[in-house]
């Protein structure tokens, strides 16, 4: 029996979807070959793997991402417990606590040459993003639950806002108030309806609480869309409220559902582009570049842009021949390899 378990990071959504996409993948693919597998473990074992006595008639694999959680798989491994973490750009502290990891998934443009050294066969990669928990059942079943409320399309335009980055990357009102102009000016000429939503960091943090009002920069990107002229009944804005579902799974079904839709989405968000790469077909994704976007966004931009997984503002249009592997399937595949290569289970 193994255990696949991934550590919660319920602070951090794009990191919990990140370790939650690679369970999954793994669990699944455990299972096609036949190993029994199990994504949950008692009370009785958290409390052994947490004081570092791992039941020892058991193998367990633990998935963690982002940054905090590096320190806490360092303080798990043990020897029948195989150790994994992903991250859309390398932690300041991975090398220094690389030697506790067993795998390490990085997109490809965020690798560098000692990372590459010193990580060897534990390294996995991907070339457009990060591991998701998003599947087609998911975003289908959601579209499911929204397509009642939404307007009547022939082709659905989705706008995703983006957000304050930290330590200071800030998406601005007056960044919004822009967007929502081109894209209200581009649905009314290409005939689209659009569809937009934010999300936990457009407007700062702290301004999706229940009962609370749009935020400003929301507020902004809604009177850019109608100084465009686009008519009332050809848009529609589903506001993010913290603790309550968010309308964005249920919008992306939406583009999927209807041929020739277009999904807009942020620099700034790693997760979100890659989720719409893995879900959407090609030619249906796009993103815009925002003040609020570090390094490593660019970094994405470029290559998504240059592979042709996403159309760029700023970079030649080109559609790529096939969609990437999804970097969840490509992390248990990785782990699949590195057992068999071993001949010793799940752990070195």
């Amino acid at each position: 029996m193994i255990k696949v378990l991934a550590l919660a990071h319920p602070d951090f959504a794009g990191d919990n979807a990140n370790a939650l996409g690679m369970q999954a993948a793994l669990a699944e693919h455990y299972e096609q070959q036949g190993v029994p597998v199990e994504t949950t473990a008692t009370e009785e074992e958290l409390a052994a793997l947490t004081a570092g006595k791992a039941l020892p008639d058991r193998q367990y694999v633990i998935l963690g991402a982002g940054q905090s959680q590096l320190a806490h798989l360092e303080a798990l491994k043990q020897p029948n417990v195989m150790t994994v973490w992903s991250g859309h750009q390398p932690a300041p502290e991975l090398l220094e606590k690389s030697r506790a990891l067993d795998v390490v998934h990085l997109p490809e443009y965020a690798v560098t040459a000692p990372l590459r050294t010193v990580l060897g066969h534990r390294l996995v990669t991907s070339p457009h993003g990060v591991p998701h928990s998003l599947t087609e059942n998911i975003i289908n079943t959601a579209y499911g639950k929204l397509a009642p409320s939404l307007p009547p399309a022939g082709k659905f335009l989705l706008v995703m806002l983006g957000g304050d980055t930290p330590p200071d990357g800030t998406f601005s009102p007056q960044e919004a108030f822009s967007l929502g102009q081109q894209m209200g000016n581009y649905a009314t000429q290409q005939e689209f309806t659009l569809i937009g939503t934010n999300g936990p960091r457009t407007g700062g943090v702290g301004t999706h609480e229940p009962g609370m009002p749009l935020d400003e920069v929301s507020k902004s990107f809604l009177d850019g869309v109608n100084t465009s002229g686009l008519a009332a009944e050809r848009q529609q804005f589903h506001p993010f409220v913290r603790g309550e579902e968010s309308a964005y799974k249920g919008l992306l079904g939406a583009v999927k559902s209807r041929e020739g839709s277009i999904a807009v989405l942020p620099g700034d968000s790693a997760s979100m582009l890659t989720e719409a790469i893995d879900m959407l077909p090609l030619d249906s994704v796009a993103a815009y570049p925002t003040q609020a976007m570090q390094e490593i966004h660019h970094k994405q931009l470029k290559t998504v842009a240059e592979k042709g997984y996403a159309t760029v503002a700023g970079f030649p249009a080109v559609i790529a021949a096939e969609k990437p592997s999804p970097a969840a399937k490509s992390v248990a595949e990785h782990i699949g390899s590195l057992s068999r290569q071993q001949n010793t289970g799940p752990v070195r």
